[in-house]
């Protein structure tokens, strides 16, 4: 019994102290003050904004005099260093005395230098004595006052009151308050780095000044206008994502942006709920190599000119043709400049170039062009446009299509092969008779596979497959991708007689479901996960934890129960 009531009377002590700390917490403390000066200033800081705003509070100061307030009385108010004040005028204030009416001062003047404004009061805002409080406030006209401070922070000086019947006294509660929340700024520099490198973005959430603001936790999107292959990372890495977040209590969040396309592409940061105004800032990515590319032959025929009509050129290499499998090698035919390989970068996706070769003699007219890729030789004349026996052919090449050796839309094409001319029977370089008939491509999927079969929201899903030719002759075959029953991705691929080639695709995916995956009859799946799953979790730990801590408190409950009860 003696227990319980030691219990009541530590249970009715704790509630005493939880009244009074509460009591503290609501009673806001009263400002610091010199005579009979009392009140306060809330006003907005200016950061790097040059604008016109007025206090956030409407009452500037309350103050009760000691003589008479009469009409023609000044009332000076003093604002602390740092404080800017601009386009002050009479129309922008009004004064009030308790008893009296309210009304614009008759005079106005401010100094900027002494941070000073100084009101002269007009008859209609007294009462009959001129006694009671004076409050001065703004008037909330359009375009009115600037009282403006550099920084949130600052608090240097102090703000006081004086009048001309005597009254003095200091406030030191003036307080600089940022504005709710109102827009995402991009306020780092505009990029200017290489195409195929990645630099850091920064946005910070401000309030309609320009203040930052970081009351409230903001998802913000991320987008770009580029038409090449492009991407939003974690800052430092290369994790792709295609939103940020930026937390409570925070006002910035990073990103890093990765461009392979030159050009000048514009990002833009949209508040995912709608709530802050967007922004959006232009980046300058810069071209890796030239337009044109030359190199020795490897034949020893001379200089050959590569130009590509998009995108730029590099790694322009001589390929000599003993170096290359024979695999699917035509007989009857020489390469008299030898072959060539070469990377153009910085093209949109899927987009179709002219390559223009340049040669150091003349090219017969109806020359084949052949490329050496995915291990085997693939007959390309097709692409071949202007071939009418000078020293100039041109090729006409789209990205992720047939003459592209990587075989994906990527906004790069790489492009190794050279002309081919016809040699007589028995003549050097001839070992049977010239461009033999070969038995149809037989093309088909041997195989899918998707990886990983779990993902959370924007990490890469690869989908790989096998194009399969079991025929005796070289082949093209369009691969189509289809998730969930829908057209995702298509690819154009050149496969080689009895050959596999092997077919990539990296996809992304933001809403939590299974998804069904089709190539040509092949059918596979992947899920993604929602927020705070965790990849290969049944969530069955889960629930037994929860059960284990319901028993312990079920049971700690009972021992209390019985303990007090004696």
């Amino acid at each position: 019994m003696a227990r319980l009531e030691e219990w009541k009377f530590v249970s009715v002590l704790m509630v005493l102290v939880l009244v009074v700390a509460l009591g503290a917490a609501i009673v806001p403390a009263s400002p610091v003050a010199a005579a009979n000066i009392s009140g306060a200033i809330t006003y907005h800081p200016s950061g790097s904004v040059v604008g016109t705003y007025v206090p956030v509070s409407t009452n500037v100061v309350t103050f009760t005099p000691t003589a008479n307030i009469t009409a023609g009385s000044t009332i000076t108010l003093t604002f602390p260093n740092g404080t800017t004040l601009a386009n002050i005028v009479a129309s922008d204030f009004t004064i009030h005395q308790v008893g009296g009416g309210t009304a614009a001062p008759s005079a106005i003047g401010f100094n900027p230098a002494a941070r000073t404004i100084t009101f002269t009061v007009a008859a209609g805002s007294l009462s009959p004595n001129g006694l009671g409080n004076v409050t001065i406030a703004t008037s909330g006209t359009a375009g009115g006052n600037e009282i403006r401070h550099p920084t949130v922070a600052t608090t240097t000086g102090a703000f006081s009151v004086a009048t001309s019947v005597g009254d003095t006294g200091t406030i030191n509660n003036v307080v600089f308050a940022v504005a709710a929340a109102n827009k995402l700024k991009i306020v780092s520099a505009a990029l200017n780095q290489n195409a195929g490198t990645q630099g850091t973005i920064t946005v910070e959430v401000q309030d309609q000044y320009g203040n930052p603001q970081a009351a409230g936790a903001y998802t913000v999107n991320l987008a770009s206008n580029s038409g090449g292959v492009h991407h939003f990372y974690t800052t430092g890495t290369q994790t792709v994502i295609t939103s940020i977040n930026i937390p409570g209590g925070a006002s910035q969040g990073t990103f890093d942006y990765y461009d392979e396309k030159a050009g000048t592409p514009t990002v833009t940061v949209t508040d995912a709920g709608a709530v802050l105004t967007q922004d959006n800032q232009q980046q300058t990515i810069n071209p890796i190599g030239t337009a044109t590319g030359t190199t020795a032959s490897a034949t020893g025929t001379g200089t050959v000119s590569i130009t590509t009509s998009q995108g730029r050129i590099t790694n322009v290499n001589a390929v000599a043709e003993a170096t290359l499998t024979t695999t699917g090698k035509p007989a009857g035919v020489s390469f008299p400049h030898g072959l060539f390989s070469f990377t153009i970068t910085g093209i949109n996706i899927g987009s179709t170039v002219t390559v223009t070769i340049t040669f150091p003699s003349p090219v017969a007219a109806g020359s084949q062009f052949w490329k050496c890729q995915g291990g085997t030789w693939v007959n390309v004349t097709s692409l071949v446009g202007d071939n009418d026996g000078d020293n100039v052919l041109t090729l006409t090449i789209t990205d992720g299509g047939l003459g592209d050796a990587d075989g994906v839309a990527n906004g790069t094409i790489v492009d190794p092969g050279g002309p081919a001319a016809a040699v007589a029977p028995g003549t050097a370089g001839s070992s049977s008779p010239p461009m033999p008939m070969l038995s149809p491509a037989r093309l088909s999927v041997k195989y899918l596979d998707v990886t990983p079969e779990q993902a959370q929201a924007g990490q890469p899903v690869t989908i790989s497959a096998n194009v399969v030719n079991d025929g005796d002759e070289a082949g093209n075959y369009s691969v189509v991708l289809k998730i969930n029953g829908q057209v995702e991705k298509t690819r154009t691929v050149s496969v080689g007689p009895g050959t596999a080639y092997p077919v990539r695709f990296t996809v992304y995916r933001a809403e939590p479901g299974s998804y069904s995956v089709a190539i040509d009859g092949k059918q596979a799946s992947f899920t993604i996960l929602g927020a705070g799953g965790i990849i290969g979790s049944t969530g069955a730990g889960t629930l037994i934890a929860i059960i284990i801590i319901g028993i312990l408190f079920i049971a700690g409950m009972v021992v209390l129960v019985r303990r007090f009860a004696r």
